[in-house]
């Protein structure tokens, strides 16, 4: 990958932040119902973002020619966390409008998974990604994981 193709995708990795960093500071100046809203906006963001990366687990593990532990490791790990990702997703959609325990915990669960996801990374991919795309995930986590963790604090307390 050439240089500016890094810097592209680096630009579009810091734009990822601006939904969840824009959904917590609305959740803090809005009224509760409109609040709730936005966080259960968030939540989906979370889950496309989630699935997004669990993606990258599977092409990752199908450039591994044999049927390894590891290999087999990614492909779990990958469909694990979309579908932890939708099992979030889905209890916001069904909770009611002023639900905010059921929100706040969907939010906690993908900040887990989040976290869980770099983990795992860290453990069986890092050796297989570029060193720009190693160092953007650990600088983005963080402040993903931060956001869900701080949106998640703020509906509890609406």
């Amino acid at each position: 990958m050439t240089e500016k193709a890094n810097n592209t995708a680096i630009i579009y990795g810091i734009a990822g932040l601006i939904p969840f960093v824009a959904c917590t500071i609305l959740v803090y100046f809005l009224p509760k119902p409109t609040a709730l809203l936005v966080a259960k906006v968030f939540v989906c963001y979370s889950t496309v973002i989630l699935s997004f990366l669990s993606g990258i687990l599977w092409g990752t593990a199908l450039q591994k020619d044999t049927m390894t532990n590891a290999k087999k490791q990614l492909f779990a790990v990958s469909i694990g966390m979309s579908l932890l990702a939708w099992v979030t997703l889905v209890i916001v959609m069904l909770s009611s409008q002023m639900s905010s325990f059921f929100i706040t915990a969907a939010i906690a669960i993908n900040a887990l998974a989040f976290y869980t996801l770099r983990i795992f990374e860290r453990r069986l991919c890092d050796t297989n990604y570029p060193e720009w795309f190693t160092q953007l995930r650990n600088w983005l986590t963080p402040i993903v994981v931060i956001s869900h963790f701080s949106i998640a604090a703020l509906v509890l307390n609406l």
